[in-house]
């Protein structure tokens, strides 16, 4: 029984000693007054010594060298002889060559069973990098607090139902509150106290649940005094594990000003499209009536010239009335059979009297073919045509060539394709159709994209834009056959 109990405390310390040398983190024990110290090779590695002689060789006790304020080391064995179970310190250790690391010192006490000597058993784990993730994930937390904080931007978090998680200065200034805090509190059914209309965010909560988002979505907000003011929010939808709503995040920006000189356009050109007709009518009759006259050679061409004058003009109010009436929903068309080549050729001669230093090829279908009657209605046609071969031509670089090309797909659908060598600007690719957008033209008016989609799609057809540095830009118009 002796013996076997012998070998079983033989096998008992190798298996110890076993674990304390292959150990990946460091190990150590000692007496409480540090002396008797033992460490294994992790540690030794982890303290800048080749080996754990080098240790024992240069440290007299565990407390004298390795911690940076080695008094408190007195006050923490205290605490161990006190509390013998698991205790966990955070210290930082300096290594010879002086730099230095944070580690966790797990340690506990345990009594020699002979003689009742108490030892320290030591786990030493390097958590530098952890720490080290740690503040950097407080920097970053601390960065993105500042963002939101002085966004100049609307940013919350709220629930499905309407409640604020979270709302950010900027959010609550441009509702009339003068707090986030004061906002949160108050605001019981943002429905009603931050929507000029309910149903708007009925309508974002349907656009949410279908798409999971929403872009540029317009809203007439309400401020805390009842005062209104026009946003434009960008939301997102977050869900659960299980795919429920969960909470939404969105940002707001007050777009007031834009939507006020939108409506000063509205209402200039409902001016030019009623109150100008009248004057240009007139005066065209006037200049018609004095033709009817004897007048010399050079009064007449002066005459004629300003008649043709007043008959652009005129057909600009017109078109511009026919273009209101679109948007509005209330145009009927009254389509016919018109010659899509035929029609690009005259409107090509007229245009390249502006920008004789450009040319235009024409690639129709073989003259062996019925010639591409398209059933629409001519004014829009030509709108679409004129609108497009003279955006290609500005793009155009002098001496260079805009290239439009007609075809008849196999379902019955002429297309045309007007393509210039540059490529959109970045800036406008994602609102090249967009009213009123427009970049590197001091004249543009960001209107003739907008019209030819607009008059495009008024008579059933589609129309789209490809651009890259490589193969410059296409627009390509589709439209139904006669």
């Amino acid at each position: 029984m002796a013996d076997h109990e012998a070998n079983e405390g033989a096998f008992h310390r190798d298996l110890f000693r076993a674990v304390f040398e292959k150990a990946p983190i460091g190990v150590f024990t000692s007496r409480p007054d540090g002396k008797n110290l033992d460490v294994n090779p992790a540690l030794a590695e982890m303290l800048g010594y080749d080996s754990p002689q080098e240790v024992l060789a240069n440290l007299a006790g565990l407390a004298t060298r390795l911690l940076h304020d080695s008094g408190e080391r007195p006050e923490d064995v205290k605490i161990i002889r006190q509390a013998p179970d698991l205790i966990v310190f955070s210290y930082k250790y300096t290594r010879p060559d002086g730099s230095s690391f944070i580690a966790f010192l797990h340690v506990c006490t345990i009594t020699e069973p002979f003689s009742g000597t108490p030892y320290i058993l030591g786990l030493v784990e390097d958590v530098t990098d952890m720490r080290n993730l740690q503040d950097k994930l407080a920097e970053s937390e601390q960065r993105h607090r500042s963002l939101f904080e002085k966004a100049p931007v609307g940013i919350y978090q709220s629930t499905p139902d309407g409640t604020y998680l979270s709302v950010n200065p900027e959010f609550a200034r441009l509702h009339g509150f003068s707090s986030p805090q004061e906002l949160i509190d108050e605001v019981e059914d943002s429905s009603v106290q931050l929507y000029a209309s309910p149903q708007r965010r009925r309508e974002l909560l349907a656009t949410l649940e279908r798409h999971d988002e929403a872009v540029n979505f317009e809203a007439l907000a309400r401020r805390k005094d009842g005062s209104t003011f026009w946003s434009m929010r960008n939301v997102r939808l977050i869900r659960d594990a299980q795919g429920r709503p969960e909470r939404i995040k969105g940002f707001v920006t007050d777009i007031n000003e834009r939507k006020q000189l939108e409506s000063v356009r509205e209402d200039v050109e409902s001016i030019i499209r009623h109150d100008l007709k009248s004057p240009v009518v007139a005066m065209l009759a006037g200049l018609k009536m004095l033709s009817w006259r004897p007048l010399m050679d050079e009064d007449m061409d002066l005459v004629n010239e300003l008649m043709g004058t007043a008959e652009r003009m005129l057909h600009m109010l017109e078109l511009s009335n026919v273009m209101h009436r679109i948007e509005q929903e209330c145009y009927t068309l009254e389509p016919e059979p018109v010659d899509v080549t035929a029609l690009l050729h005259e409107v090509s001669e007229s245009m390249l009297a502006s920008f004789p230093d450009r040319s235009i090829s024409l690639e129709k279908p073989p003259a062996d073919q019925t010639p591409c009657l398209i059933m629409v209605e001519p004014l829009l046609a030509r709108t679409i045509v004129e609108n497009l071969m003279k955006n290609a031509l500005e793009a155009t670089p002098d001496l260079g060539e805009v290239t439009i090309t007609v075809s008849v797909s196999e379902d019955d659908v002429c297309i045309v394709a007007f393509h210039n060598p540059l490529p959109v600007p970045k800036v406008m690719r994602g609102r090249f159709f967009d009213k009123y957008a427009t970049a590197g033209k001091s004249s543009g008016t960001g209107l003739g994209t907008y019209s030819a989609k607009l008059c495009t799609e008024a008579m059933g057809g589609c129309i789209r834009m490809t651009t890259s540095e490589e193969d410059g830009t296409t627009v390509t118009v589709q439209l139904p056959l006669a």
